[in-house]
């Protein structure tokens, strides 16, 4: 099972005083040295350059070659340590729910789902193919009943950041 970290920026996170926020409209050779000095192990985000010299192109093509995060939502030109982003998740099972379908949900799927053409439904077995076989309401119900359950999963979770890992580079269009 994956899970896709969202960090509001405004909230939490990245707007933190704790935080290394760098503003600027263009990275400098300041900006690229610090970032290389940090040596960070993932990035979000990929470095454009105009006119960057061949030395300053070289030190840019480094760090574009820093493996992105996966599967966490952070803003462009963030660039982070291992461990520097934890998430603690634990599966709250009195909250959790997985059952069959109830009679009244299959009858809504049907309804929903499956157009009636002279008395017989048009089952696919995928929603992209091509072709399908028509059925009986009761063979569709059955269908639908012994190939679907419902699954309610809940959890608790806690992101931490530990700060000193985590640098910003927030780019902003100067007026």
């Amino acid at each position: 099972m994956q899970f896709f970290i969202g960090i509001n920026v405004k909230s939490r996170g990245l707007n933190n005083k704790q935080i290394n926020v760098h503003i600027l409209e263009n990275y400098t050779e300041n900006d690229i040295k610090e970032i290389i000095d940090f040596n960070p192990d993932y990035k979000s985000g990929y470095i454009f350059a105009k006119n960057a010299s061949q030395e300053l192109q070289s030190k840019i093509n480094k760090i574009n070659e820093i493996p992105p995060l996966k599967n966490v939502g952070l803003p462009h030109n963030v660039f982070v340590k291992k461990d520097a982003i934890k998430v603690n998740i634990e599966f709250i099972e009195n909250k959790s729910n997985i059952r069959y379908l109830t009679d009244q949900e299959v009858d809504i799927i049907i309804d929903r789902d499956f157009r009636l053409v002279n008395g017989l439904y048009k089952y696919l077995e995928y929603s992209n193919s091509k072709s399908g076989i028509m059925l009986t309401r009761d063979e569709v119900f059955n269908l639908i009943s012994n190939k679907y359950i419902f699954v309610s999963l809940a959890f608790k979770f806690k992101v931490k950041y530990d700060y000193k890992k985590i640098r910003y580079f927030k780019r902003e269009k100067k007026q």
